[in-house]
């Protein structure tokens, strides 16, 4: 949990700050952003997707432990690129680094906390461990304040090398690699419509980092428009990340969301009335407010999909790193977006973003209530079974 945290500072920077930095210390605008954005996501995508096997590949010389340290010690050592002055090429290169190394990161974290752990025991593990990274994310930004205000918003991304050398210290206590998972004990811990639940979650997971991959890149242009004073951008940045902190936190304190279809469908509703109202904000209030919405979407979008992912995965890398992979597709088709939305409409650039964004996600809809009509079909068709038959559905 701790790790989580101090990690999490760094992918704070690098995924919601790093369009500050583009904007205030290298003079980027929207389009050179969502460029940058486009590339770290495509590189996610790649890496996460792909965890699973290079973990068996290294696992002939390397420990899971062993493989973490090798990250973190490539991810220390390309942030000190960003003190080379009068270039671009050091923001690129630590951006694309940074995603590739977080990719083979998160999977594997992710696989330490839930791996030999079933039903509550996990529940709990996961609240924990979602409490502590998306405080750190929340946490980066706050801290980036100062030095963007200052106009040494670089020196944020150079804070990476301290913080992964704390993580590679916390390494210490874990175990050389993460804990056998009893196939058994995780079948009895969830019901049979989960399966059916993670298709629906996995449909709306890259969605809803559709729209964060769209917003972070906007977010610096949007509260300079609506006359928000530097030295409060980032923290009203925070705000979806803060809310999105308080829901995971009511999330994992509560039981009554678990296998329950409406759970995803309020998620979905707040994440795409939120985005909508932060591209269309006329006032900062406004602008807040929807932030707000945003962040409570995605703590309950993000919450269920990890914990179906692990309850149906197994805790295993690869079902890790297909949750991380679909973040990814998120991350690197919003940035894409929001590219085609300024490219197309020029200065009236936010109706066409919604309207691409809203066009893609429309694509989703059909795989995301599939498993839905399944589950209404399974337990019709269950109602409909003649007493004393009951073991023969299970």
């Amino acid at each position: 949990m701790a790790l989580s945290f101090v990690a999490s500072l760094a992918s704070g920077v690098m995924w919601n700050g790093l369009a500050f930095v583009a904007k205030h210390d290298y003079g980027y605008d929207q389009q050179q952003t969502f460029l940058l954005y486009v590339a770290a996501g495509v590189i996610y995508v790649v890496g996460a997707f792909g965890a699973g096997r290079l973990s068996r590949v290294l696992a002939r010389w390397f420990s899971p432990r062993a493989v973490l340290v090798i990250v973190l010690s490539i991810q220390a050592a390309a942030s000190l690129t960003m003190l080379i002055r009068g270039a671009v090429w050091p923001l690129w290169f630590t951006a694309c680094v940074a995603s590739a190394m977080a990719s083979l990161l998160w999977p594997v974290v992710e696989s330490y906390v839930t791996a030999g752990r079933h039903g509550s025991v996990m529940r709990s593990a996961l609240g924990w461990w979602n409490i502590a990274w998306t405080s750190g994310i929340a946490a980066a930004l706050f801290l980036m304040t100062p030095l963007v205000a200052n106009g040494v918003a670089r020196w944020s991304i150079v804070s990476i090398l301290p913080v992964s050398v704390v993580c590679i210290g916390l390494l210490h206590w874990f175990p050389s690699a993460p804990a056998a998972h009893d196939t058994a004990l995780a079948s009895a811990a969830r019901t049979p419509e989960y399966p059916l639940l993670l298709r629906s979650a996995r449909v709306l997971l890259p969605s809803s980092y559709l729209l964060i991959g769209a917003l972070s890149p906007i977010l610096p242009y949007e509260l300079a428009r609506l006359g928000v004073r530097l030295d409060l951008e980032t923290p009203m940045a925070a705000v979806w990340l803060t809310v999105r902190v308080l829901t995971i936190a009511l999330m994992w304190r509560s039981a009554f969301w678990h296998g329950r279809w409406g759970t995803l469908l309020l998620g979905a509703a707040l994440l795409t009335i939120g985005f909508a109202g932060v591209v269309l904000a006329p006032t900062w209030p406004i602008l807040g407010a929807s932030l707000a919405l945003f962040g409570a979407g995605h703590g309950v979008v993000y919450y269920a999909a990890i914990y179906y992912a692990m309850s149906v995965g197994h805790a295993a890398v690869e079902a890790s790193g297909t949750h991380e992979g679909l973040i990814g597709v998120g991350y690197a088709l919003g940035p894409a977006v929001g590219l085609a939305g300024i490219t197309i409409g020029g200065a009236a650039w936010a109706p066409w973003m919604i309207g691409i964004t809203w066009a893609i996600l429309s694509l989703g809809i059909g795989p995301g209530l599939m498993p839905y009509l399944a589950a209404r079909r399974r337990r019709s068709a269950g109602a409909q079974q003649p007493p004393g038959t009951e073991g023969a559905r299970t």
